[in-house]
Order: structure tokens, then sequence, then C-alpha cells
């Protein structure tokens, strides 16, 4: 490498150009190989985990995340491959609880991204049913709040009236007896006359 580069120092510029070319169009050719090789490694991945060949499919995505690692979608795959594999070591190490066998207990968590999906959404649901539910509530208890203090002022308007019948109670009670007592005055001056 080092000739090279003493060479291409030393040759005229129409030789470095045709250098540059050169390396230019290997590095397109390897670029094209690097993606023919992710597609390969990628497609192979997805295959193997369809025959349900997680440890194979796994270094498959992860060949293909080597060859191009900003892919998004191997490097999903490769955590779903992943997920999976730790739901079937989870299984085998647990009894099963029903008597389901430990594969067919993982089955339904195959697609753990569309479970998240399915997951995530009952959650925003269930959180806008709990913001509702706190909505109606503060409304309630607002409601509540008025209905109480209406109660209070008509449980004070109450123990007034029970005060004032009380007083017009005694008033009448005296007024009965100043009633008597003039009654019995004035039969005594009958009868004294």
């Amino acid at each position: 490498m080092s000739l090279r580069l003493f060479a291409a120092r030393s040759a005229p510029p129409v030789c470095s150009a045709a250098l540059l070319l050169a390396l230019a169009s290997g590095a397109m050719a390897a670029s094209s190989e690097a993606q023919g090789g992710f597609e390969e490694y990628f497609q192979q991945g997805q295959a193997l985990y369809q025959r349900h060949e997680l440890e194979q499919a796994a270094r498959a995505f992860e060949t293909a995340l080597q060859l191009q690692p900003t892919s998004e979608e191997a490097a999903e795959w490769l955590v779903r491959v992943r997920e999976e594999q730790a739901y079937a070591q989870l299984s085998r190490t647990l009894p099963p609880s029903d008597g389901v066998a430990p594969t067919t207990a993982v089955e339904p968590w195959r697609d753990t991204r569309s479970a998240r999906v399915k997951l995530d959404d009952q959650l925003s649901a269930a959180q806008q049913q709990l913001e509702d539910a706190q909505s109606r509530l503060t409304d309630s208890q607002s409601q509540q709040a008025l209905k109480d203090d209406e109660l209070a002022r008509l449980q004070q308007a109450m123990t007034e009236d029970q005060r004032a019948l009380a007083q017009l109670t005694q008033d009448h009670e005296a007024l009965q007896r100043e009633r008597q007592q003039a009654t019995d005055e004035l039969r005594r001056a009958q009868e004294a006359k």
C-alpha cells in the first residue's frame, strides 16, 4: 500500500486521475456488494425466523447489521428474534401452569412488536378513560360540594326555624299563663263583688 501511495504521488496528474477513477469504481463495487450481502443476510434471517431457527436468524441479522449499521428494519428484526429467544428460554425454565406446552405458550407472543403496539393503544385508551373519569369525578365533586353547601344552608335555616319555634312556644306558654292569671283575677273580682 505504501508503494501505491508513493506511485500515486510521483505519477503525473493523468495517472493520478486514472488511479482515482479506479479507486472510486472499486468503492462503488464494494458498496454494491455490501448492499447485496446485506439483502442476502437480511432475507436469510427472515427465512430462519419463519422456520423458528432463532439462533441462526439472530446471527444473520447481526451480520446484516454489520454490513448496513443504519438499517432500522434489521435492528427491529434482531430485537424481535432476541425477545422470542427470551420468551422461549423463559417458557423452558418455568413449569407449565395450565398444561400448555412451553412452545405453544410462546406462540401468542411471536409478533411482539404488534403486541406492543396493541398494548400501547390499550394503554392510551385506558389513560383517556382515566382522564374522563377524573374529569367526571371532579365535576361530581363540584356538584356534591354545591349540594353540601346547600344542605348546610338548609340545616342552618332549619336550626334557626327551630329556635324561632321554640321561642314562639315559650311566648305562647307565657301568654297562656298570663291569660289564665287574668281569667283567675277576673273571676275573683266578680266573686268579690
